[in-house]
């Protein structure tokens, strides 16, 4: 059946509701994501509606929500801007290379969302008898809409985080590789990777899972090939690496950093909580530790993806922290400075359980993991790592040894090379 004049038609029907005006987004707990899923029908049409379909060898399914997330543009996700590099190397190559949104990511809400709440929710009812139709036949509308992208461009690999189910599905149905491009900590029960591995997973993930993945290092390799993918499956591309995109406030940020003896980077997870009620943003024997410091800059690095609400939760929290807070130190967050630029200027990383201890790791950085809940598999994934040493239940004065013990005397810090980009286009140059 040829579904384009389908999808042409519905697209320019949608065509309407796009806007880049900035304004009030909807949330919903409760509906949020089941709404988000009805709409991404009208990404697809629209995708299709704008793009030009011809034979390319590889497909970059993109997952814009990602890349700059909701209004806040210093917010990103490394492994996705990473990817933007891929794409942008590629090309450079002259390598045949197209870059579609991911019909399940939440870029579809700039065509509804990012315009005044009363223009959003006349666009939802309106939309609501077709999203609901779309709804019950959701599975083989994308069987139909990636068979018709594939019939199109007929790709030798496509590369995306965490592909669906289906979107593998009709890959391999078509010989097509399909690349999972790690974008975290990918621990030992890890449920995603669990299900879509043979020696513990679901038949019907396993059947429908990547057929390769790009991952960060040897360790996970090593990991994912205990769960039961085969290692010539697995490609080491290393943790995403950045240039510093905002010289003026890492020079203001290492200025700062040299005006103390000290300089710690916790950084911080969504949905982590402690304390009487949970309203404590990290375990209070931890909190009542850093209070303790003297002549310390704490800096707190937020989550990339977290929500609005939380941050500000996350915020009050640490401002909380700061009114018991030793004069000598000084507590600082909202830096606009990357990840690893911070790594590279403190003397030890702190998180709850966070994948950025990986990164740490690779710049021979002390992490100190810091989880009172932390499970035997997740513990176990970080004792391959030699710069993680995990503290989970200690009393203030204990933490405040660890602190002293694990703190680098001195900034310098290990380069490496290649970056994720960099080899992941190393890889497809030589296999195309």
């Amino acid at each position: 059946m040829n579904f384009k004049p389908f999808f042409y038609f519905t697209a320019i029907l949608t065509k309407s509701t796009s806007s880049k005006k900035n304004g009030t987004y909807l949330y919903s707990k409760i509906f949020y994501k089941r709404l988000m899923q009805s709409l991404s029908f009208l990404a697809c049409f629209r995708t299709l509606k704008y793009l030009k379909l011809k034979k390319n060898d590889l497909i970059y399914f993109v997952r814009n929500d990602r890349i700059k997330i909701y209004n806040n543009k210093e917010s990103t996700c490394n492994t996705s801007l990473e990817l933007e590099n891929v794409f942008i190397a590629l090309k450079n190559e002259k390598i045949k290379i197209v870059k579609i949104e991911d019909p399940l990511s939440h870029n579809f809400k700039n065509n509804f969302f990012e315009q005044s709440i009363y223009r959003s929710l006349i666009m939802i009812f309106l939309n609501l008898p077709i999203n609901i139709i779309f709804l019950i036949f959701f599975p083989l509308f994308l069987k139909s809409f990636y068979g018709f992208l594939f019939s199109k461009i007929n790709p030798k690999y496509i590369f995306a985080i965490m592909p669906d189910l289906i979107l593998c599905s009709q890959s391999r149905k078509r010989n097509i590789k399909i690349f999972d491009v790690q974008h975290g900590g990918i621990e030992t029960n890890h449920i995603w990777y669990l299900l879509r591995t043979k020696n513990k997973g679901d038949k019907k993930f396993v059947l429908n899972s990547p057929t390769n993945y790009f991952v960060w290092n040897n360790e996970t390799k090593n990991i994912l090939n205990n769960m039961g993918v085969d290692k010539k499956n697995i490609v080491v591309v290393n943790i995403p690496k950045l240039k510093i995109e905002n010289q003026e406030s890492f020079k203001a940020l290492k200025s700062k950093t040299n005006q103390f003896s000290n300089t710690l980077l916790i950084t911080l997870q969504w949905n982590k909580w402690y304390g009487e009620n949970l309203l404590e943003l990290l375990p209070l024997n931890f909190i009542s530790a850093i209070q303790r410091l003297k002549d310390t800059l704490i800096i707190f690095k937020f989550h990339p993806m977290i929500y609005a609400y939380e941050k500000k939760r996350q915020i009050s929290s640490i401002e909380n922290i700061k009114k018991n807070l030793d004069p000598t130190s000084s507590i600082i967050y909202e830096t606009n400075v990357s990840l690893h630029e911070s790594i590279k200027l403190c003397n030890l990383h702190i998180t709850i359980n966070s994948s950025t201890a990986l990164i740490a790791n690779e710049y021979k950085k002390n992490t100190l993991i810091i989880d009172p809940f932390i499970t035997k598999e997740l513990t176990d994934s970080f004792k391959q790592y030699k710069y993680i040493h995990i503290k989970s239940k200690s009393s203030s004065s204990e933490f405040i040894n660890s602190i002293n013990l694990l703190k680098s005397s001195t900034m310098k810090v290990v380069e490496y090379n290649n970056s994720m980009s960099s080899n992941i286009v190393r890889f497809f140059k030589k296999n195309l």
